[in-house]
C-alpha cells in the first residue's frame, strides 16, 4: 500500500473513532437506530418505555388482521401486547409526544394519517406530517400511552370514534349517528385513566337539530342550546399542538 492510501485509511479510522465518542456523549447507543430491512428509524428522542412500543408496531406487516387467531394471542399476552389491535395493521401510522397529563413525561400519542386534499370532505383540522408530501395531512387518533413510572398503559382509545386533544389534560371524544354523542374527559392522577367531565348529545332529526341533551346520571336530560354551547366553550379553550412523525420502516 502507497503513502497515499496509509494516509486515506489512517483518516476513515480516525473519523469513525470520532463519531463513535460523539455519540457516547450526546448518550446514543446502537439501539437508538432501529434497524428494518433497508429502513432506519431514529428515535433519539424518545423516552426508552415508548420507543419499545414503537418497536413492537415495525414488527406488524401492514394489512395485518390483530383480531384474527392467529394473531390475537400475541396481542393481548406476547410480543405485541403493547399494540393497539384497531391501529397495529393500518398502513399510514404516525407518532406524536405531548406532555397532555401535566406530570413533565410526555404521552405518547398514534394515529393513523390521510391525504386531506384527497378526500371529497372537508376535515376539521389538518397538519403537515412528517415524513409525507403531502401538503395537508389529516390524523385520526387511534391511541394514547400513559407511563406512571413502572409501567405503560393505553388509557384512551378511539374504539371508532373521534378524538381531538385541548390543553388542561381534556380530551373531546365524539361519535356520530342519531345523537352525535360528545364526551369531554379529563386525566385523572389517582385512578391513571381518562374520567368523563361532561357528556352531552345533539337531537338529530331529518338532518336538523331539535334539540341538546346532558348525561345527568344514567339518563339524558334536555338542556338549553345556551347551555349546550357553554359546555362546549369550557373544555375546549385551546387545541393542543402536536407534531406528527410517520412510522417508517412497515412492511
Amino acid at each position: 500500500m502507497n503513502k497515499i492510501g496509509i494516509l486515506v485509511l489512517f483518516l476513515v479510522v480516525i473519523l469513525e473513532c470520532t463519531g463513535c465518542q460523539n455519540k457516547k456523549e450526546n448518550g446514543q447507543s446502537p439501539e437508538d437506530t432501529i434497524i428494518i430491512g433497508n429502513e432506519e428509524e431514529e428515535f433519539l428522542d424518545m423516552p426508552e418505555v415508548f420507543r419499545e412500543v414503537l418497536k413492537q408496531y415495525l414488527q406488524i406487516p401492514i394489512g395485518t388482521n390483530l383480531y384474527s387467531d392467529v394473531y390475537w394471542e400475541k396481542v393481548t399476552q406476547g410480543d405485541w401486547k403493547d399494540v393497539y389491535e384497531y391501529l397495529g395493521g393500518k398502513e399510514n401510522i404516525c407518532y406524536s409526544l405531548s406532555d397532555l397529563t401535566n406530570d413533565g413525561f410526555p404521552e405518547l400519542i398514534m394515529g393513523s394519517y390521510a391525504n386531506a386534499d384527497a378526500v371529497d370532505f372537508e376535515y376539521e383540522k389538518v397538519f403537515q406530517v412528517q415524513g409525507t408530501s403531502w401538503e395537508n395531512s389529516y390524523v385520526w387518533i387511534y391511541v394514547i400511552y400513559y407511563y406512571n413510572g413502572k409501567e405503560v398503559k393505553q388509557v384512551c382509545e378511539c374504539e371508532g370514534n373521534r378524538i381531538e386533544l385541548y390543553e388542561n389534560g381534556i380530551i373531546h371524544y365524539s361519535g356520530g349517528g342519531m345523537f352525535q354523542p360528545m364526551q369531554y374527559l379529563q386525566f385523572q392522577t389517582d385512578t391513571e385513566d381518562y374520567e368523563t367531565g361532561a357528556d352531552i348529545e345533539l337531537k338529530i332529526e331529518d338532518g336538523e337539530v331539535i334539540g341538546y341533551l346532558k348525561a345527568v346520571g344514567d339518563d339524558y336530560v334536555e338542556i338549553s342550546e345556551d347551555e349546550y354551547h357553554q359546555i362546549v366553550k369550557q373544555y375546549t379553550t385551546s387545541p393542543v399542538e402536536l407534531e406528527w412523525t410517520v412510522l417508517n420502516g412497515r412492511k
